[in-house]
């Protein structure tokens, strides 16, 4: 893509940039090892075709091919086209639910500073969704030795802001090592695989709305769930473990404001209606949330009491 000099995101977006391989110990000498993962934080399903990412070097990206669509809480895994889509999936274990999708790889920078790399995710219409202006000091991780990417630690803050990213470990947030051949065994990184988090709907604070959202998903079984389901344990399933870590984090507030809700339940339960709007969040203790029957979602337009009263609790 020609390289536009365009103004950042003004608004916080929807879909972000949340994990880069940039430096991979595998060979850079035919086919590129490096891939780019995002994330859709929204709460609706976003439509990547044409889509592309852009940089300061003015490289030939390519743009995403059409059926690009990326619900709430699912990602999706860009790589060199050259590289099939079978063997990155296999090679890196990338789980069924996660897209892997294969374009015209320009090239990342291995040894980043402030002006080299920036990096862009530009919609179909030419706009800016997101920069990532990544570099190896100035509080972003090290890029030594070769071989892990880095990710979003908590995908709700500033992702242009080095210390919210930290280099991928072999165990932690999914990370793992490729099986090779196509890949260095010894490169790090968990794409396809969001960082455990029990903030269910990326609404930037754990609370009863993410509970919700777990008992919705409960029983969903791998490799099908996601984050959204309420696996918060990122091993692709709902279940007991994953409210265990809700009940740990319960109360947890992210650095930044909310950014949207995105309660998403399966198609065929029959508990799914409209979450409760960033505005209505019901302020009661964990125990009372514990203690409820079944998933209570109360209509968004309810006022704080009106939705307590709903819930039959008491504040």
């Amino acid at each position: 893509a020609e390289t536009v000099r365009r103004s950042p995101p003004t608004t916080p977006p929807e879909v972000v940039i949340s994990e880069i391989m940039y430096n991979p110990d595998t060979a850079e000498t035919g086919d590129s090892p490096e891939w780019i993962e995002v994330a859709n934080i929204g709460g609706s399903t976003a439509d990547l075709e044409g889509w592309f990412f852009d940089d300061e070097d003015g490289g030939s990206w390519g743009s995403f091919p059409s059926g690009t669509l990326l619900a709430p809480g699912q990602t999706a895994v860009f790589f060199d086209v050259d590289v099939t889509e079978p063997v990155f999936r296999s090679e890196w274990s990338v789980p069924a639910n996660a897209l892997v999708v294969g374009i015209t790889w320009a090239g990342l920078a291995n040894d980043p500073s402030a002006v080299n790399e920036i990096l862009e995710l530009i919609d179909n219409e030419g706009s800016p969704v997101d920069l990532v202006n990544y570099d190896d000091a100035n509080g972003w991780p090290s890029d030594s030795p070769d071989g892990p990417s880095i990710y979003l630690t908590d995908l709700t803050t500033d992702n242009n802001v080095g210390t919210n990213w930290a280099r991928s470990q072999l165990g932690v947030d999914g990370g793992i090592n490729p099986s090779g051949p196509t890949f260095s065994t010894a490169d790090v990184g968990s794409p396809g695989i969001l960082p455990q988090s029990a903030d269910f709907d990326f609404s930037g604070i754990v609370d009863g709305l993410d509970f919700l959202a777990w008992q919705i998903g409960v029983g969903t079984a791998a490799p099908a769930a996601l984050k959204v389901d309420g696996d918060a344990d990122s091993d692709l399933d709902v279940d007991a473990a994953d409210l265990a870590f809700w009940e740990t984090d319960y109360g947890t507030v992210s650095s930044v404001t909310a950014l949207s809700a995105a309660i998403r339940a399966p198609a065929s339960s029959p508990a799914s209606s409209s979450p409760l709007a960033a505005a209505s969040r019901p302020t009661l203790s964990k125990d009372v949330w514990l203690a409820l029957p079944e998933a209570a979602v109360a209509d968004s337009s309810e006022t704080m009491s009106e939705t307590n009263s709903a819930l039959a609790i008491p504040v």
